[in-house]
Protein backbone atom coordinates (compact mmCIF):
# COMPACT_ATOMS: atom_id res chain seq x y z
CA UNK A 1 0.00 0.00 0.00
CA UNK A 2 1.46 3.25 -1.02
CA UNK A 3 1.47 6.15 1.53
CA UNK A 4 -1.11 8.86 1.50
CA UNK A 5 -1.49 11.83 -1.04
CA UNK A 6 -1.69 14.70 2.07
CA UNK A 7 1.47 13.69 3.26
CA UNK A 8 3.49 13.83 -0.14
CA UNK A 9 1.68 17.17 -1.39
CA UNK A 10 2.96 18.29 1.63
CA UNK A 11 6.88 17.42 1.08
CA UNK A 12 6.56 18.53 -2.62
CA UNK A 13 5.65 21.88 -1.28
CA UNK A 14 8.14 21.64 1.29
CA UNK A 15 10.70 20.66 -1.70
CA UNK A 16 9.53 23.89 -3.85
CA UNK A 17 10.43 26.14 -0.84
CA UNK A 18 14.03 24.48 -1.05
CA UNK A 19 14.16 25.60 -4.61
CA UNK A 20 12.86 28.82 -3.40
CA UNK A 21 15.13 29.70 -0.89
CA UNK A 22 18.35 28.68 -3.05
CA UNK A 23 17.14 31.10 -5.47
CA UNK A 24 16.78 33.82 -2.66
CA UNK A 25 20.36 32.92 -2.06
CA UNK A 26 21.31 34.05 -5.62
CA UNK A 27 19.40 36.91 -5.06
CA UNK A 28 21.39 38.13 -2.09
CA UNK A 29 25.07 37.72 -4.30
CA UNK A 30 23.16 39.66 -7.07
CA UNK A 31 22.50 42.46 -4.94
CA UNK A 32 25.74 42.45 -3.72
CA UNK A 33 26.48 43.03 -7.58
CA UNK A 34 24.61 45.76 -7.62
CA UNK A 35 25.75 47.49 -4.99
CA UNK A 36 29.47 46.93 -6.02
CA UNK A 37 28.69 48.57 -9.50
CA UNK A 38 26.59 51.39 -8.32
CA UNK A 39 29.24 52.50 -6.09
CA UNK A 40 32.00 52.49 -9.34
CA UNK A 41 28.92 54.33 -10.59
CA UNK A 42 29.03 56.74 -8.28
CA UNK A 43 32.78 57.29 -8.42
CA UNK A 44 32.70 57.75 -12.14
CA UNK A 45 30.44 60.72 -11.52
CA UNK A 46 32.26 62.06 -8.75
CA UNK A 47 35.58 62.15 -10.59
CA UNK A 48 33.69 63.90 -13.61
CA UNK A 49 32.98 66.23 -11.68
CA UNK A 50 36.41 66.99 -9.70
CA UNK A 51 37.68 66.81 -12.79
CA UNK A 52 35.59 69.38 -15.13
CA UNK A 53 33.74 71.48 -12.79
CA UNK A 54 35.24 74.56 -11.69
CA UNK A 55 33.82 77.27 -8.78
CA UNK A 56 30.56 77.97 -10.52
CA UNK A 57 29.75 73.73 -11.44
CA UNK A 58 29.69 72.20 -14.10
CA UNK A 59 27.59 73.90 -17.04
CA UNK A 60 26.18 71.42 -20.18
CA UNK A 61 28.73 73.16 -22.59
CA UNK A 62 31.54 72.09 -20.63
CA UNK A 63 30.34 68.48 -20.58
CA UNK A 64 29.56 67.99 -24.00
CA UNK A 65 33.22 69.30 -25.24
CA UNK A 66 34.96 66.92 -26.78
CA UNK A 67 37.91 64.95 -25.58
CA UNK A 68 41.35 66.35 -25.55
CA UNK A 69 44.19 63.61 -26.86
CA UNK A 70 45.32 62.79 -23.33
CA UNK A 71 42.05 61.89 -22.28
CA UNK A 72 40.86 60.27 -25.68
CA UNK A 73 44.03 58.12 -24.49
CA UNK A 74 42.80 57.45 -21.62
CA UNK A 75 38.97 56.32 -22.68
CA UNK A 76 40.97 53.97 -25.05
CA UNK A 77 42.65 52.59 -22.17
CA UNK A 78 39.75 51.80 -20.19
CA UNK A 79 38.23 49.97 -23.40
CA UNK A 80 41.21 47.75 -23.53
CA UNK A 81 40.94 46.49 -20.04
CA UNK A 82 37.29 45.64 -20.38
CA UNK A 83 38.49 43.75 -24.25
CA UNK A 84 41.01 41.51 -22.25
CA UNK A 85 37.78 40.99 -19.97
CA UNK A 86 35.52 39.98 -22.44
CA UNK A 87 37.75 37.48 -23.89
CA UNK A 88 37.35 35.53 -20.36
CA UNK A 89 34.01 35.44 -21.15
CA UNK A 90 33.08 31.38 -22.11
CA UNK A 91 29.46 31.60 -23.05
CA UNK A 92 29.50 32.38 -26.95
CA UNK A 93 26.49 34.42 -26.66
CA UNK A 94 26.93 36.36 -23.91
CA UNK A 95 30.08 36.87 -25.44
CA UNK A 96 28.81 38.15 -28.64
CA UNK A 97 26.28 40.35 -27.45
CA UNK A 98 28.99 42.91 -25.00
CA UNK A 99 31.98 42.55 -27.81
CA UNK A 100 29.07 44.03 -30.33
CA UNK A 101 28.43 47.13 -27.83
CA UNK A 102 32.13 47.40 -27.00
CA UNK A 103 32.76 48.33 -30.67
CA UNK A 104 29.77 50.32 -31.04
CA UNK A 105 31.41 52.31 -28.49
CA UNK A 106 35.25 51.82 -30.25
CA UNK A 107 34.62 53.28 -33.17
CA UNK A 108 33.42 56.75 -32.07
CA UNK A 109 36.59 58.50 -32.56
CA UNK A 110 35.24 61.96 -31.77
CA UNK A 111 34.00 61.24 -28.34
CA UNK A 112 32.95 64.46 -25.98
CA UNK A 113 33.37 64.51 -22.54
CA UNK A 114 29.82 62.87 -21.44
CA UNK A 115 29.54 60.59 -23.86
CA UNK A 116 33.02 58.80 -22.55
CA UNK A 117 31.41 59.26 -18.86
CA UNK A 118 28.00 57.18 -20.56
CA UNK A 119 30.51 54.75 -21.85
CA UNK A 120 32.07 53.74 -18.84
CA UNK A 121 28.84 53.36 -17.32
CA UNK A 122 27.89 51.21 -19.79
CA UNK A 123 30.79 48.71 -19.35
CA UNK A 124 30.15 48.98 -15.65
CA UNK A 125 26.57 47.78 -16.31
CA UNK A 126 28.09 45.11 -18.78
CA UNK A 127 30.50 44.07 -16.23
CA UNK A 128 27.47 43.36 -13.76
CA UNK A 129 25.29 41.55 -16.56
CA UNK A 130 28.12 38.72 -17.06
CA UNK A 131 28.51 38.83 -13.58
CA UNK A 132 25.36 38.45 -12.73
CA UNK A 133 25.02 35.71 -15.59
CA UNK A 134 27.43 33.44 -14.34
CA UNK A 135 26.28 33.85 -10.61
CA UNK A 136 22.81 32.67 -11.77
CA UNK A 137 23.92 29.55 -14.69
CA UNK A 138 25.42 28.56 -11.44
CA UNK A 139 22.97 28.76 -8.64
CA UNK A 140 20.24 27.53 -11.35
CA UNK A 141 23.15 24.15 -11.94
CA UNK A 142 22.27 23.29 -8.01
CA UNK A 143 18.72 24.29 -7.84
CA UNK A 144 18.34 21.74 -10.97
CA UNK A 145 20.63 19.13 -9.19
CA UNK A 146 19.16 18.84 -5.65
CA UNK A 147 15.79 18.98 -6.69
CA UNK A 148 16.36 16.54 -9.20
CA UNK A 149 18.16 14.67 -6.48
CA UNK A 150 15.40 14.94 -3.94
CA UNK A 151 12.47 13.98 -6.16
CA UNK A 152 14.05 10.95 -6.95
CA UNK A 153 14.34 10.02 -3.34
CA UNK A 154 10.75 11.03 -2.76
CA UNK A 155 9.54 8.71 -5.45
CA UNK A 156 11.97 5.58 -4.52
CA UNK A 157 10.81 6.65 -0.63
CA UNK A 158 7.06 6.41 -1.38
CA UNK A 159 7.42 3.50 -3.78
CA UNK A 160 9.35 1.57 -0.96
CA UNK A 161 12.08 0.11 -3.73
CA UNK A 162 15.53 1.67 -5.33
CA UNK A 163 16.16 1.79 -8.92
CA UNK A 164 18.80 3.38 -11.09
CA UNK A 165 17.92 6.80 -12.83
CA UNK A 166 20.51 9.01 -14.85
CA UNK A 167 22.65 11.33 -13.20
CA UNK A 168 22.61 14.86 -13.48
CA UNK A 169 24.80 15.69 -16.74
CA UNK A 170 26.25 19.20 -18.15
CA UNK A 171 23.92 18.87 -20.97
CA UNK A 172 20.79 18.00 -18.68
CA UNK A 173 21.13 21.33 -17.32
CA UNK A 174 22.03 23.89 -20.21
CA UNK A 175 18.83 22.22 -22.16
CA UNK A 176 16.64 23.36 -19.24
CA UNK A 177 18.55 26.67 -18.27
CA UNK A 178 18.76 27.49 -22.08
CA UNK A 179 15.14 26.44 -22.80
CA UNK A 180 13.18 29.57 -23.59
CA UNK A 181 10.10 28.45 -21.98
CA UNK A 182 8.64 31.77 -21.57
CA UNK A 183 8.94 33.16 -24.91
CA UNK A 184 13.09 34.18 -24.33
CA UNK A 185 15.70 32.65 -22.45
CA UNK A 186 16.33 34.49 -18.66
CA UNK A 187 20.14 35.53 -20.02
CA UNK A 188 18.38 37.45 -22.75
CA UNK A 189 15.46 38.56 -20.49
CA UNK A 190 17.86 40.17 -17.75
CA UNK A 191 20.32 41.84 -20.94
CA UNK A 192 17.09 43.81 -22.11
CA UNK A 193 16.35 44.91 -18.18
CA UNK A 194 20.52 45.86 -18.61
CA UNK A 195 19.69 47.54 -21.78
CA UNK A 196 16.74 49.63 -20.42
CA UNK A 197 19.24 50.30 -17.10
CA UNK A 198 21.91 52.30 -19.49
CA UNK A 199 19.09 54.10 -21.40
CA UNK A 200 18.09 55.59 -18.15
CA UNK A 201 21.15 56.12 -16.34
CA UNK A 202 22.05 58.03 -19.27
CA UNK A 203 18.83 60.07 -19.66
CA UNK A 204 19.76 60.83 -15.82
CA UNK A 205 23.02 61.96 -16.49
CA UNK A 206 22.33 63.89 -19.56
CA UNK A 207 18.83 65.79 -17.97
CA UNK A 208 21.53 66.39 -15.06
CA UNK A 209 24.28 67.91 -17.32
CA UNK A 210 21.61 70.12 -18.73
CA UNK A 211 19.80 71.42 -15.58
CA UNK A 212 23.05 71.57 -13.51
CA UNK A 213 22.10 68.79 -11.08
CA UNK A 214 25.34 68.16 -8.51
CA UNK A 215 26.51 64.76 -7.54
CA UNK A 216 24.45 63.90 -5.35
CA UNK A 217 21.09 64.43 -6.65
CA UNK A 218 22.23 62.16 -9.80
CA UNK A 219 23.90 59.55 -7.90
CA UNK A 220 20.32 59.86 -5.82
CA UNK A 221 17.97 59.02 -8.91
CA UNK A 222 20.55 56.19 -10.66
CA UNK A 223 20.54 54.38 -7.29
CA UNK A 224 16.51 54.54 -7.41
CA UNK A 225 16.69 53.30 -10.80
CA UNK A 226 19.02 50.80 -10.20
CA UNK A 227 17.14 49.15 -7.36
CA UNK A 228 14.11 48.85 -9.92
CA UNK A 229 16.71 46.93 -12.10
CA UNK A 230 17.47 44.96 -9.66
CA UNK A 231 13.28 44.33 -7.63
CA UNK A 232 12.90 43.29 -12.03
CA UNK A 233 15.97 40.63 -12.17
CA UNK A 234 14.94 39.31 -8.58
CA UNK A 235 11.57 38.82 -9.74
CA UNK A 236 13.03 36.89 -12.58
CA UNK A 237 15.33 34.92 -10.73
CA UNK A 238 12.16 33.44 -8.61
CA UNK A 239 9.95 32.95 -11.40
CA UNK A 240 12.99 31.04 -13.47
CA UNK A 241 13.77 28.99 -10.17
CA UNK A 242 9.84 27.82 -10.42
CA UNK A 243 10.70 26.93 -13.69
CA UNK A 244 13.80 25.16 -13.06
CA UNK A 245 12.37 23.16 -10.11
CA UNK A 246 9.56 22.09 -12.53
CA UNK A 247 11.66 20.92 -14.73
CA UNK A 248 13.96 18.52 -12.34
CA UNK A 249 10.57 17.17 -10.82
CA UNK A 250 9.48 16.44 -14.20
CA UNK A 251 12.88 14.77 -15.23
CA UNK A 252 12.31 12.74 -12.18
CA UNK A 253 8.56 11.30 -12.87
CA UNK A 254 10.23 10.07 -16.31
CA UNK A 255 12.81 8.31 -14.82
CA UNK A 256 10.73 6.47 -12.40
CA UNK A 257 7.24 6.06 -15.46
CA UNK A 258 5.31 8.41 -13.40
CA UNK A 259 2.54 9.20 -16.91
CA UNK A 260 0.11 11.48 -14.74
CA UNK A 261 0.85 14.54 -12.08
CA UNK A 262 -1.12 16.58 -9.94
CA UNK A 263 -0.86 20.36 -9.80
CA UNK A 264 -0.35 21.29 -6.27
CA UNK A 265 -1.51 25.30 -5.27
CA UNK A 266 0.66 26.84 -2.14
CA UNK A 267 -1.53 26.81 0.89
CA UNK A 268 -1.62 30.12 1.36
CA UNK A 269 -3.55 33.41 1.30
CA UNK A 270 -1.68 34.79 -1.36
CA UNK A 271 -2.49 31.89 -3.86
CA UNK A 272 -3.83 33.62 -7.38
CA UNK A 273 -7.01 32.15 -8.45
CA UNK A 274 -5.77 30.71 -11.85
CA UNK A 275 -3.58 28.57 -8.98
CA UNK A 276 -6.08 28.09 -7.15
CA UNK A 277 -8.64 26.45 -9.71
CA UNK A 278 -5.96 24.06 -10.67
CA UNK A 279 -5.14 22.50 -7.60
CA UNK A 280 -6.01 19.05 -7.31
CA UNK A 281 -5.93 18.41 -11.29
CA UNK A 282 -4.28 15.68 -13.18
CA UNK A 283 -2.84 16.52 -16.06
CA UNK A 284 -0.47 13.53 -18.49
CA UNK A 285 3.03 14.10 -18.45
CA UNK A 286 3.23 14.36 -21.99
CA UNK A 287 0.78 17.10 -21.71
CA UNK A 288 2.73 19.35 -18.92
CA UNK A 289 2.89 22.84 -20.14
CA UNK A 290 4.58 25.20 -18.00
CA UNK A 291 2.68 28.49 -17.46
CA UNK A 292 -0.82 26.48 -18.28
CA UNK A 293 -0.83 23.62 -16.16
CA UNK A 294 2.16 23.17 -14.65
CA UNK A 295 4.63 25.99 -12.55
CA UNK A 296 5.06 28.65 -12.67
CA UNK A 297 1.67 29.63 -13.77
CA UNK A 298 2.98 33.45 -13.05
CA UNK A 299 5.89 35.51 -11.53
CA UNK A 300 6.71 34.31 -8.21
CA UNK A 301 4.87 31.53 -8.22
CA UNK A 302 5.25 28.76 -5.28
CA UNK A 303 2.86 26.30 -6.38
CA UNK A 304 4.26 22.42 -7.75
CA UNK A 305 3.30 19.48 -8.62
CA UNK A 306 3.37 15.99 -7.39
CA UNK A 307 2.96 12.44 -8.88
CA UNK A 308 -0.27 10.87 -9.68
CA UNK A 309 -1.56 7.10 -9.49
CA UNK A 310 -4.94 6.08 -10.61
CA UNK A 311 -4.59 2.89 -9.08
CA UNK A 312 -3.68 4.40 -5.60
CA UNK A 313 -7.17 4.13 -3.98
CA UNK A 314 -7.60 1.17 -5.38
CA UNK A 315 -4.76 -0.22 -3.48
CA UNK A 316 -6.30 1.91 -0.55
CA UNK A 317 -9.40 -0.19 -0.61
CA UNK A 318 -7.51 -3.47 -1.06
CA UNK A 319 -6.35 -2.39 2.30
CA UNK A 320 -9.90 -1.94 3.60
CA UNK A 321 -9.07 1.74 4.31
CA UNK A 322 -10.10 4.63 2.50
CA UNK A 323 -7.59 6.90 0.98
CA UNK A 324 -7.19 9.92 2.84
CA UNK A 325 -7.93 13.29 0.78
CA UNK A 326 -5.52 15.51 0.08
CA UNK A 327 -7.18 19.29 0.89
CA UNK A 328 -7.48 21.65 -2.02
CA UNK A 329 -6.66 25.05 -1.84
CA UNK A 330 -10.14 26.41 -1.99
CA UNK A 331 -11.27 24.08 0.66
CA UNK A 332 -8.21 25.07 3.01
CA UNK A 333 -9.29 28.93 2.64
CA UNK A 334 -13.04 28.08 3.58
CA UNK A 335 -11.33 26.13 6.36
CA UNK A 336 -9.54 29.05 7.57
CA UNK A 337 -12.02 31.29 6.89
CA UNK A 338 -10.60 33.25 3.46
CA UNK A 339 -13.32 34.31 0.80
CA UNK A 340 -13.08 31.88 -2.38
CA UNK A 341 -10.76 33.24 -5.03
CA UNK A 342 -11.40 37.07 -6.82
CA UNK A 343 -10.78 37.11 -10.47
CA UNK A 344 -8.50 39.83 -11.89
Amino acid sequence: MKSNQAYWAKRALAREKESFNRGAEIVKRLLTEYQAAAKSIQEKIAAFYVRYADKHGLTYDQAVKRLGHNEFKEWKATLGEYVTKIAQETDPRIKKLLTAQLDGLSYNSRISRLEALQGQIDLILNELYRNSIAEIKSGFEVIFTEAYYDKIYDLQSRAGFLNEFARVNTRMIENVISYPWSGAMFSDRLWRNKQALIFNLREITTQGMIHGEGVSVMAKKMSDKMGQSFKAAERLIHTETSYIHAEATAQAYKEAGVKEYEFVATLNEACCSVCGSLDGKHFKLEERRPGVNCNPIHPNCHCTTIEYDPDEEFYWKESGMEMPKRMTNPEWRQKMGLPPHKKV
